[in-house]
């Protein structure tokens, strides 16, 4: 039975043992009603994004290699726009890799050092794959191939090779580079379309400066927060790799004397002249062991 001095509410277990708790689900708001009682409300739930995926062959972001495909339209959803496109939209793309390598020759793995395998994120066939990574524009269905986190370069010198090998300047001309940042600035599928369309139809003679400018924009050095030179060894501090076998972070400062201003989590980004991000754990650390000293270690904090 419930206790007489038991608060009636909905929010309040009236019987057993926790009678005159709050319920799951209530809680106090922290005002008081006319009566003087404390007012019970119910709480709201809290959504929590869902964590992004780790591990896996990362994707760079900065570049994707659209090629000519024999996929037909079957299966590809018609928009508004008049064209045709499986998950992926011209805004998607856009939005989502800042520079478009359009290639006019269709993929084949190993047929040339552009359509090197190593180059893009692993691909899997089936009806899933399909529909993911295609993407149709003005009657032409583009293949979308990422490209693998540090593989940047190498596409673009690939893309700039087998440009130089083709017969004729309209072969040549039908290689692209296009600026994402630029296309994202219009709002929708359709004006991204005509920007698009107006950016492929013109001549791109200029295409080897643009990728002579991305190369050294990819291989320009990082400016370490904190650069320490070494005289010798052991340098006296620790590391280990927090990215799943990638990159090296100071786990230990055994000898504060040579580390002044490092700290625990601090990045190595460079080692000589050697830039180090996103390389493998171990081949930091035979970088590490076989530099001739004295040599600076350049730190990201």
């Amino acid at each position: 039975m419930p206790n007489k001095l038991t608060r009636k509410h909905s929010g309040i277990i009236q019987t057993g043992g926790n009678a005159g708790r709050l319920k799951k689900g209530f809680r106090y708001s922290g005002l008081k009603l006319k009566s003087g009682l404390p007012q019970i409300v119910k709480t709201t739930k809290k959504t929590t994004k869902r964590r992004k995926q780790r591990g896996g062959k990362k994707i760079n972001k900065k570049c994707v290699l659209l090629t000519l495909s024999g996929k037909s339209k079957k299966g590809f959803k018609k928009t508004k726009g008049g064209y045709w496109t499986g998950r992926w939209t011209l805004t998607k793309v856009a939005n989502k890799f800042d520079n478009l390598l359009i290639s006019p020759n269709k993929f084949v793995a190993d047929s040339s050092r552009l359509f090197n395998k190593e180059f893009y994120r692993k691909l899997t066939s089936g009806t899933a794959w399909a529909r993911d990574e295609h993407i149709t524009i003005e009657g032409k269905t583009y293949k979308i191939y990422r490209i693998k986190d540090g593989k940047f370069k190498e596409v673009l010198k690939a893309f700039k090779d087998a440009r130089a090998k083709e017969a004729s300047d309209a072969q040549k001309n039908a290689y692209k580079i296009v600026d994402g940042i630029e296309l994202r600035k219009q709002k929708g599928d359709g004006a991204i379309l005509i920007e698009l369309n107006s950016k492929l139809k013109k001549p791109t003679m200029e295409i080897e400066d643009k990728i002579e400018d991305l190369i050294k924009a990819e291989t320009k050095l990082p400016v370490p927060d904190l650069t320490i030179t070494y005289q010798d060894r052991p340098f006296g501090f620790g590391v280990s790799s927090n990215d799943h076998g990638k990159n090296a972070y100071i786990s230990k400062i055994a000898n504060v004397e040579k580390n002044k201003g490092a700290i625990l989590g601090a990045q190595i980004i460079m080692v000589g002249k050697t830039d180090v991000r996103g390389m493998l754990y171990k081949e930091i650390m035979k970088i590490l062991r076989s530099v001739p000293v004295p040599v600076k270690v350049g730190f990201a904090m």
